[in-house]
């Protein structure tokens, strides 16, 4: 059996005339750096590019922080005791099980 060919529902020469046109990208603007070595881009982001703050800001930032640690953070896990297995081997599996176990706490079951 053979098939007739169905026209288009909208013929091509029209379609193209709807068709979207690609945007037009204005070329990116330079950003500023100010005296104070911040640059500021023409998205309105700024960033510190120095390697030190100027007194000012360095006064600033000091007044706003809360404390600061003097100790350094000892991030080596304790050794297991010989002999023994350890329950859960993965930390992400250490805090599922807290997790669930402080969910168990929580819950109201009676209601």
């Amino acid at each position: 059996m053979d098939a007739s060919p169905t026209p288009p529902s909208l013929p091509f020469h029209i379609a193209r005339a709807y068709a979207p046109s690609t945007p037009v990208r204005p070329a990116p603007a330079a950003p500023i750096t100010t005296a104070s070595g911040v640059t500021v881009r023409p998205s309105g982001d700024s960033v510190q590019l120095s390697g030190h703050r100027p007194q000012p800001l360095q006064q600033n930032v000091a007044r706003l922080a809360a404390a600061k640690v003097q100790q350094t953070p000892d991030f080596v896990a304790p050794a297991p005791t010989p002999g023994t297995l350890p329950m859960y081997r993965h930390p992400a599996d250490k805090n599922a099980a807290a997790t669930g176990v402080q969910v168990g706490r929580v819950i109201d079951f009676s209601a």
